[in-house]
């Protein structure tokens, strides 16, 4: 789906972004979002904070066996 219409900017974009920047800003200004109109500003703060947050539960999800024998 696209986040920002003027840039053409998805949230595969935003994932990808992701990888390289950690911090929010970063991440928006590396892509240009919000540099036209800025319309998509809050959509996009929310992908991230979303794919942050799914990322962080899915690592903690993750646990080691107790019982190795």
């Amino acid at each position: 789906m696209y986040v920002c219409i003027c840039k053409g900017i998805s949230e595969k974009d935003i994932e990808r972004a992701m990888i390289t920047h950690q911090n929010t800003k970063d991440i928006l200004k590396s892509l240009g979002v919000g540099s036209d109109c800025g319309t998509c500003m809050i959509d996009a703060i929310e992908s991230i904070k979303s794919k942050q947050k799914a990322h962080n539960t899915s690592r903690q999800t993750v646990q080691k066996p107790t019982n190795l024998k």
